[in-house]
């Protein structure tokens, strides 16, 4: 994929959860995949697992289950960086909503402090505002119970000199703001991020940090973009699900960091993420 400086996987293991059944499940668990397209060897760490250095290719020590199959694939491309279960270690606390199949903004937010070193990110300063407290998710609907209510929060940058635009697909007007204040009337409140999912999103920063990512996602990145507004000039996400185009004119553009993030369930069985990385390959070149 051309020369791309690191490739991040965050794979969000959910379980599912039926609002007030109890305590949520402790299988919720995050692996981080950090791989390099110029180097060969890393080092893995987790909290439970194997520590040490591995080579490209020795995928037996980082195979933990069979859900993670993955790792096969990616290790093999280069170093290999595991930062542990995170979500595992604070299973106790509120990481994902009671009634809907997303991790909370407070859960995306520990990986994001957990995996910024590897992003080679300074990890922000956040005010944190509660939105609304009469969420209702897709657990809620598909159980039939309304016995609970989860609490939105999003987290905006305290850097007040931080400022942003941000257009969806071919559209080229302009917004100030990744919220949608109107998602909060609606039963689907999780969509007060981008207002739900779209095929391509450009947000345009004041950070000035001479980097570009690309963002190639599932709705669980929707509101983890918040954490990554300081970090990035540019930001590109992609929905495969969504999108039918070329990758390269999007990495020949100043790309600096690619970025895969999953809920796991999409990662392992969509295909549409696969379509869109042969698209670029089968190209043929232009004379």
């Amino acid at each position: 994929m051309k020369r791309i400086v690191s490739l991040i996987a965050l794979l969000a293991l959910t379980a599912g959860l039926l609002c007030g059944c109890g305590a949520k499940n402790e299988e919720n668990a995050v692996s981080v995949m950090s791989v390099s397209l110029i180097t060969g060897t890393g080092a893995v760490g987790s909290v439970n697992s194997f520590a040490g250095k591995v080579v490209s290719g020795e995928t037996a020590k980082l195979q933990k289950d069979e859900s993670k199959k993955v790792l096969e694939v990616l290790v093999e491309e280069g170093d290999f960086v595991e930062a542990g279960d995170v979500l595992l270690a604070h299973a106790q606390e509120e990481i994902y909503y009671w009634t809907d199949h997303h991790w909370t903004s407070y859960g995306a937010s520990l990986v994001y402090e957990a995996t910024a070193g590897e992003m080679d990110l300074t990890p922000g300063d956040f005010q944190v505002y509660p939105v609304t407290e009469d969420f209702e998710g897709t657990l809620s609907s598909k159980s039939g119970s309304h016995a609970a209510r989860d609490v939105i929060e999003i987290y905006v940058p305290r850097e007040e000199s931080l400022k942003y635009t941000v257009t969806f697909g071919e559209d080229t007007a302009r917004v100030c703001s990744i919220y949608r204040r109107d998602a909060l009337e609606q039963k689907d409140k999780y969509t007060v991020f981008f207002g739900g999912n779209h095929d391509r999103v450009e947000i345009r920063t004041t950070a000035n940090t001479g980097k570009s990512l690309l963002l190639l996602k599932d709705s669980f990145a929707n509101c983890f973009v918040q954490f990554l507004l300081p970090g990035y000039d540019r930001i590109t996400l992609i929905d495969p699900r969504y999108y039918y185009g070329s990758l390269d004119s999007i990495l020949s553009g100043g790309v600096t960091d690619v970025l895969f993030l999953y809920s796991a369930d999409t990662f392992l069985t969509d295909t549409s993420l696969a379509d869109v990385l042969r698209a670029g390959a089968q190209e043929e070149p232009t004379s």
